[in-house]
């Protein structure tokens, strides 16, 4: 977990210095709220779930943004997940300006800390469209897979989830 932590750190350090040397770069700061479902690679069956995260991104080209999140699940019997990651999105169309819808694709690497189990890492890939209700504020809706290892066990977990939120760029 903590060459996780170091890898982040360091790859946000690069990514960072270089947003730095950008003309006008754009941050996007945004909230989702995320309905899938999961399935235990080794026969553990499946269910369904809610959870919520809030995101950082910064543009270092016109169409290629990273991003950090934080996000946080509230599973059965009292256990709870934080989850965390980097990533980065590219998108098909200009951002930020009214009435434009923005396609992008993206991938995530990241980790979970758990109450009642153990730690995982994950990575996953991600398609969605941002609708701009003005030049500053979108509209997202996006679909995501990941799949998580569970540190010290045999199991891999997969996830579909579909997420919608909102974000403003500045």
């Amino acid at each position: 977990m903590k060459r996780i932590g170091l890898g982040i750190a360091v790859i946000s350090a690069l990514v960072c210095g270089q947003a730095f040397a950008a003309d006008e770069a754009l941050n996007e700061f945004g909230g989702q709220i995320m309905l899938g479902s999961a399935k235990v690679d080794n026969g553990g069956g499946s269910n369904s779930f809610g959870m919520g995260s809030v995101y950082y991104g910064r543009f270092v080209m016109p169409n290629v943004e990273i991003v950090g999140e934080l996000g946080y699940m509230a599973a059965g019997e009292g256990d709870s997940t934080t989850l965390y990651g980097i990533g980065a999105r590219y998108f098909f169309a200009p951002v930020g300006k009214q009435g434009n819808i923005a396609p992008y694709i993206g991938a995530d690497v990241g980790g979970s800390t758990s109450k009642n189990s153990p730690d995982s890492t994950n990575w996953d890939i991600r398609g969605g469209i941002k609708y701009f209700i003005s030049d500053r504020a979108s509209i997202n809706l996006e679909y995501l897979h990941r799949e998580d290892k569970v540190k010290d066990v045999d199991t891999k977990l997969k996830l579909d989830l579909l997420q919608v939120g909102v974000s403003t760029l500045f």
